[in-house]
């Protein structure tokens, strides 16, 4: 679709001098038959009845942090704990990605929360490879310069991606990155993207519990894109009776295996309708 470089009016204004289409294209790769599987922590939940058993189970590696953002202790112990419980049941190189859901007050209470989990446990600060809008999405009403957190770990802009103009806003303001989601809009998805990557910003694939045909959708975007995380899919975990259709004839896919979603062989073109 985008080996041609038709005209665009919505989106070419964004890629001065290339368009749309060819900026698009040049982010499209050939697709990753395996993305790493992403295990959500809560922020209260007893690992012992959740995720060690879906660590045995299904040999997750990465782990996404639900934290306050309210408590500093709290979540440096939390980190740490979830760092640990991975460790202790035999991951060895555990990921780690957090997100307070704008919970953190300012960027400088995001800096206090790094500093801090690093003077505890510096094999789980380590492991943290980025945080997802850890402020309010509000970037003109509430901006913070994110620069010196950027320096320790890459902060991502998510719930704060409104439209295109928020790019611009987030470049200034010091982020990293942008967060893409699928239930955003497949267009808006690929210009976005585009965009932040000419930009030098990094991606990552989040997801809002994809099932079915979604979850098909956001891996093969995952699959096909340069984002740093592969694809989060936790429909899987949250809501396993919504895949059933699809899990049953696609279950590498549907069920990660030894920590990796896996598509088939034979990827069609387009959004998966024929997988």
């Amino acid at each position: 679709m985008y080996a041609d470089a038709a005209a665009i009016p919505s989106a070419d204004d964004y890629f001065p001098g290339v368009g749309a289409c060819r900026a698009i294209a040049s982010l499209i790769k050939l697709p990753k038959r395996e993305l790493p599987a992403w295990y959500v922590v809560g922020m209260a939940e007893p690992l012992e009845g959740t995720l060690l058993p879906a660590i045995r189970r299904h040999g997750y590696r990465g782990f996404k942090l639900k934290l306050s953002g309210r408590d500093l202790s709290a979540d440096v112990a939390r980190t740490a704990e979830v760092y640990g419980a991975a460790r202790d049941a035999g991951v060895r190189a555990s990921r780690l990605t957090v997100d307070s859901n704008e919970g953190y007050e300012s960027a400088d209470a995001v800096l206090d929360y790094l500093e801090a989990l690093e003077a505890a446990d510096g094999e789980a600060y380590r492991a943290v490879e980025y945080l997802e809008q850890p402020t309010s999405r509000d970037l003109a009403g509430r901006p913070f310069d994110w620069r010196q957190v950027a320096a320790r770990k890459p902060v991502l802009l998510d719930e704060g991606f409104v439209g295109m103009e928020s790019l611009a806003a987030a470049g200034e303001q010091g982020y990293s990155g942008l967060a893409l989601k699928t239930c955003k809009g497949h267009s808006m998805l690929l210009v976005a993207a585009a965009c932040a990557h000419r930009a030098g910003m990094m991606l990552s694939l989040q997801d809002l519990t994809n099932p079915g045909v979604a979850l098909i959708h956001a891996a093969l975007v995952g699959a096909h894109l340069p984002t740093v995380n592969g694809a989060e899919l936790n429909s899987p975990q949250f809501t396993p009776a919504a895949n059933a259709e699809h899990a049953e004839r696609l279950p590498e896919l549907f069920m990660p295996r030894n920590g990796v979603h896996r598509l088939p062989g034979e990827i069609p073109t387009g959004l998966g309708s024929r997988l």
